[in-house]
């Protein structure tokens, strides 16, 4: 086996295990054991997806030669067949009130065009961001996050890594300030929900990346696995 195989297995097994204790953390949340477990867990999974995006694409976006369409057909391509075959799995159960008359079938048509699109996280009402099967909701704000991904590259690579720090600052500010004034009855659809706004943990994990890379061109006595312990040390103080 190669260094680089050995090195991208080491990878995956480190990714591996934190995605499994911070699902482990999520089901806790659900189970009512553990309240901070959700916000803690989904923070964490956005981040995560900036950095290991950035682990695969980063490099690819920012060549001349980088085809948009391409990229987001493979995106298509990962998310969109899981999403209906769950949409599907789960939309006779939805239909079932509107077979007993009880339900709206025009309500449920102009619910299932956006979820059915993987928009739902945009639309800042529950019935509509948690239709059908509730948790997709997640995967709607991933997917537009990784159609945003392209242009935050392209734009932070036009940066110096000073301007890179102001930017982040500037960011993180611009949410703490959000915090602070949002009305707490628009906190989760808008805080928890939408992708607009969840963009800043995905923008740290792919500041996170470029630290990792930083890490990397320096001593390479230093292991991989070692680089991603610092990384990963802090990813939980932010969560933290």
């Amino acid at each position: 086996m190669t260094t680089k195989n050995s090195s991208a297995m080491q990878k995956n097994n480190n990714l591996t295990v934190l995605r499994g204790i911070f699902i482990i953390m999520i089901v806790l949340h659900h189970l009512g054991l553990y309240e901070g477990g959700g916000s803690l867990g989904v923070a964490f999974f956005f981040m995560l997806g900036g950095f290991a995006l950035s682990l695969g694409y980063y490099d690819k976006v920012c060549k001349s030669d980088f085809s948009f369409l391409q990229y987001f057909r493979r995106r298509c391509e990962k998310f969109f067949p899981l999403h209906w075959f769950c949409l599907l799995a789960i939309l006779p159960l939805s239909l079932r009130p509107i077979i007993k008359g009880i339900g709206n079938i025009s309500d449920t048509i102009l619910t299932l065009i956006p979820n059915a699109l993987l928009l739902q996280s945009l639309i800042p009402i529950k019935s509509v961001y948690f239709s059908f099967n509730a948790v997709s909701w997640y995967l709607s704000a991933t997917m537009i996050l990784s159609v945003l991904f392209p242009c935050i590259v392209k734009g932070l690579n036009k940066l110096s890594d000073r301007s890179k720090i102001v930017t982040l600052i500037i960011i993180l500010s611009a949410y703490f300030i959000l915090v602070c004034f949002l009305p707490i009855e628009y906190r989760h659809q808008i805080l928890y929900i939408n992708p607009f706004v969840r963009v800043v943990d995905f923008i740290i994990g792919i500041y996170l990346f470029l630290l990792y890379r930083k890490i990397t061109t320096y001593e390479q006595a230093i292991g991989y696995p070692n680089r991603l312990i610092v990384v990963i040390s802090l990813m939980m103080i932010i969560l933290a």
